[in-house]
């Protein structure tokens, strides 16, 4: 990405849409990994729990997605439009702790881990429109 930045601005969009449908690629490889993995992952991690099945999910997800912010947020980086980045960081922010507590007496641990994987997902979809407007 910043060798496409440092010449044609425009070839940033083609390659950062490639690698997130590469990414994409990646997200079904992993979950098709913790599908096979499953009881012996959550087994490892936190013993026989049913419910952690859809969390351990619901945080594959979010991880993956947050890991992939560091992505979509590079064009942001490079364009020094840090503001930009900290103010789509603040709105996440906000709305994951609208969720996590206004859900987590009726939830617990769903609310926390829902909120963590839609204000992953959101921050990826924030950081590319506004990417795609200002460049």
């Amino acid at each position: 990405l910043v060798k496409y930045w440092n010449s044609d601005k425009h070839d940033v969009m083609k390659s950062l849409k490639r690698i997130l449908l590469l990414a994409m690629v990646g997200l079904v490889i992993l979950l098709l990994f913790v599908i096979l993995f499953e009881k012996l992952i959550i087994k490892t991690l936190v013993g026989e729990q049913e419910v952690a099945s859809l969390l351990l999910y619901m945080i594959v997800v979010a991880q993956f997605f947050l890991q992939l912010a560091l992505i979509t947020q590079k064009p942001l980086e490079l364009g020094s439009k840090t503001i930009s980045m900290l103010f789509i960081l603040f709105i996440c922010i906000v709305i994951h702790l609208l969720i996590t507590t206004n859900f987590i007496q009726s939830h617990g641990l769903f609310s926390v881990a829902g909120s963590l994987m839609v204000i992953s997902i959101l921050y990826n979809l924030l950081c590319f429109i506004y990417t795609r407007k200002t460049i």
